[in-house]
């Protein structure tokens, strides 16, 4: 009788995977053994014992690099086909995406990728590999994305699909929360105006708290009147247009105000513009 760890005989491994292959088949068995291992996966031992298993099952394939090059292939080609189905694709996504947001919403995960990476960088060999690694691929593919880049109709696609997705309030937010976001100096001296004058009236929420379509505001009132305020950097700013911002708020049923970062020198004036905002008045926008 084989002992744990043993090689069984050629013929029995080729009846075994018979038999799984039969029963793979049957929904029903294939449900319980996926399942089982969703299960098992969601444990902490149990990622444990995945992670051992595919680092040996990876050790041993170096060993033979024609079955190392031919697992490749297979789980290749398995993950294409998987791709081909757009359900398989989209379900496929989502979950990632899922798993991403959840991930890289926590500091201590971020803090442990980021260690992690430092200390892959450090060995001389990785970083020499994956160097040259990159300065070939955009060796093969630099001709061929400049002209995809080139292309009208490829830079369309491209901005539609990233409006679409910072459309998306939750991610959106995770962008956010992933890059911490915190006031700049002109914001925060905006900020101690707003407090000044009308103390606990405003709150700045720039960090992805508030979404308004697809837009996040830099501050909001938070005594229940629906108005906002956004602030516009001279230089980032200069080719925007005020009454398009002010419009979209407006859209959602919020009252917009449009503050320049040069109006922060008159803080007396400033502080009038605010002040008859707040009080229902429609302020002009002393924009460039």
């Amino acid at each position: 009788m084989p002992r744990k760890g043993d090689r069984l005989p050629e013929e029995v491994r080729r009846k075994l995977s018979e038999i799984r292959r039969k029963n793979w088949i049957n929904p029903s068995y294939r449900n319980k053994v996926i399942n089982a291992m969703k299960q098992k996966s969601n444990t902490v031992e149990g990622r444990q014992q995945k992670s051992l298993a595919a680092q040996k099952l990876w050790e041993k394939l170096k060993e033979n690099p024609q079955k190392l090059a031919e697992f490749k292939h297979k789980l290749s080609e398995a993950q294409k086909r998987r791709y081909q189905d757009p359900e398989e694709r989209e379900k496929t996504g989502q979950k990632t995406r899922e798993l991403n947001f959840v991930r890289w919403s926590s500091s201590e995960f971020r803090l442990k990728m980021s260690e992690a990476q430092r200390k892959t960088w450090q060995d001389q060999t990785i970083r020499k590999k994956r160097i040259e690694g990159i300065r070939r691929k955009w060796a093969e593919s630099n001709s061929k994305l400049r002209e995809s880049m080139a292309r009208k109709e490829r830079r369309k696609k491209l901005s539609e699909a990233h409006k679409r997705l910072w459309s998306d309030p939750q991610f959106f937010r995770w962008k956010m929360e992933r890059y911490e976001v915190r006031p700049n100096k002109s914001e925060q001296k905006l900020n101690g105006i707003l407090q000044k004058i009308l103390p606990d009236e405003y709150m700045y929420v720039g960090d992805g708290s508030l979404i308004v379509g697809g837009r996040c505001p830099d501050f909001m009132n938070k005594n229940g009147k629906k108005k906002v305020i956004e602030l516009f950097g001279d230089f980032w700013h200069k080719n925007d247009n005020p009454d398009e911002r002010i419009a979209h708020f407006r859209h959602f049923g919020f009252d917009c105000l449009v503050v320049w970062e040069h109006e922060l020198k008159n803080e007396e004036g400033l502080r009038q513009k605010i002040l008859e905002f707040n009080n229902g008045a429609v302020v002009k926008c002393n924009g460039y």
